[in-house]
This record gives C-alpha cells, structure tokens and sequence, in this order.
C-alpha cells in the first residue's frame, strides 16, 4: 500500500507527528523532495496512463500562427469542444499559467497529479491553451482498451477551418479540395488577414 493511504488512516494527532518528523528530514536534507521527484519523473509508468492533446481557444494570434503555423503558410481547425472531449473521453480546462512553484508532498500522493497537467509557466501565456486529458491510456476494461494514445476524430466535431493567409495557392486547392471531400458542406472556412489597424482577423471565403 502507498504511503499517501496509510497517513490518511492515521488520527490528526497521528499525522501531526508523522509530518514533524518528515519535515525534520527534509530540513537535514533540502534536496530530498527535489530528488524523489526527479526519480519519479524517470519512470514512465507514472505518466503513461495520461493522454494530453493541447489547443488554443483562439485562431487569431500572431504569436501562434508564427510559431506552430509556419508563419501564416498553414492551416487551424477549430474543434467542438464538447463532442471531441466525448470521442477522446477526456476532460478538459484551460491551462493555468504561472512560475510559481507547485504543490507538492511527500506524504499525501493525491493532492494535485490532475492539476499539474494544466499547468505551465508564464512565458508560454501567449498560447491561451486549453488541454484535453485522458486518464486511462492503455488500461483493459471488460477485456478491451479503454482508451489508446493514438486517436481519431470524425469529421462532424470540425467546428471550421481557418488558412492562414500565406498559404501557396497550391497547397491552398488542396486543402480546400480534401474539405470538400470529406467534411460537411456547410462548414465555415476562414482565411486570416490583416486589417487596416494591423490587427490579426478571420473572413470567410465560403
């Protein structure tokens, strides 16, 4: 049995002397914590069962498109965020940024292991992400996966498809093309632009 299960059977005197002493430890040794952790961090089988696919709430950020859209020569679909949570069987939040340290302890293991995956520091703020998290990857229900690392969405959870505006007008047809293939003929596509104030907009071109 863990640690974390047994402190939580002891009295709140109990656990008063067990803390003492754990932070008696910890004050002979300041590196400990920092080193149990960077241990944990080396087995896989502690992240593994977690799925992580990162999103923007906005397609409308100049940092973004610079850095993951190559600069306007690429493309952003937007997603319904409730039926894709369904069909990846995640939840889902906003990431929390910020440099403070977070919470940790070496005698309670079910404080925040949820939590730490949405957070980041605030140099990456720019992104506005929001996280969708399955918990369970590669666990066997009922003799089957209940959920796999690779996932598949079907087309209807394609809320609109955004091009940015640099996009060759080769690679643009083909887009374009593969859309009216596959997806509904009423989705919205968008083209980004910059309007006469410099600001970063969306217009449709369908």
């Amino acid at each position: 049995r863990q640690a974390a299960e047994l402190f939580h059977e002891l009295s709140p005197k109990e656990q008063f002397i067990k803390a003492s002493e754990q932070w008696e430890k910890t004050k002979q040794n300041p590196n400990m914590a920092a080193n149990i952790y960077s241990e944990r961090l080396k087995i896989r089988e502690n992240f593994d069962p977690y799925g992580v696919f990162s999103t923007s709430v906005t397609a409308l950020s100049e940092e973004m498109w610079g850095k993951y859209g190559d600069e306007y020569n690429g493309y952003c679909i937007g997603f319904k965020t409730v039926e894709i949570c369904k069909q990846l069987k995640s939840g889902f939040g906003l990431v929390d940024y910020s440099d403070a340290p977070f919470k940790y302890s070496l005698l309670d293991d079910r404080d925040d292991k949820l939590e730490r995956l949405f957070l980041k520091k605030t140099s990456w703020s720019y992104e506005k992400e929001f996280r969708f998290i399955t918990v369970g990857i590669g666990k066997i229900v009922d003799g089957k996966v209940y959920a796999g690392r690779h996932k598949k969405f079907t087309v209807d959870v394609v809320a609109e498809v955004v091009l940015g505006h640099d996009l060759s007008q080769e690679n643009e047809l083909e887009v374009l093309k593969i859309i009216s293939e596959k997806y509904p003929e009423n989705l919205p596509i968008y083209k980004t632009k910059i309007d006469q104030h410099g600001k970063l907009i969306k217009e449709l071109v369908n």
